[in-house]
């Protein structure tokens, strides 16, 4: 059984700045014409997809079967040199 730590606390101010960093992803994705936006919706029920329908842009949900390091080993890890973070983003 594996030992999972309990997901912490957001307090109200987080996800403003939260919202600021998805601003300002979807802003690249305008500049590079990035559509439709793939989004995974097992962590949080669809959320975020609603989120980012709501400003105005074609999304496409799906469900992860992978874990995710298996998914980074096998497709991500050609790509990782060209990957850009958002300032503000978890670098981990």
């Amino acid at each position: 059984m594996l030992n999972r730590k309990p997901l912490p606390r957001v307090s109200p101010s987080e996800v403003g700045l939260r919202a600021d960093v998805l601003e300002e992803i979807l802003d690249l994705c305008r500049q590079l014409g990035c559509s439709p936006i793939h989004v995974e919706t097992n962590g949080d029920k669809g959320y975020l997809a609603r989120e980012i329908r709501s400003r105005g842009f074609p999304v496409r949900c799906y469900q992860e079967r992978a874990e995710k390091h298996n998914k980074i080993a096998t497709f991500l890890y050609k790509w990782w040199p060209n990957v850009q973070f958002v300032p503000g983003t978890d670098e981990s």
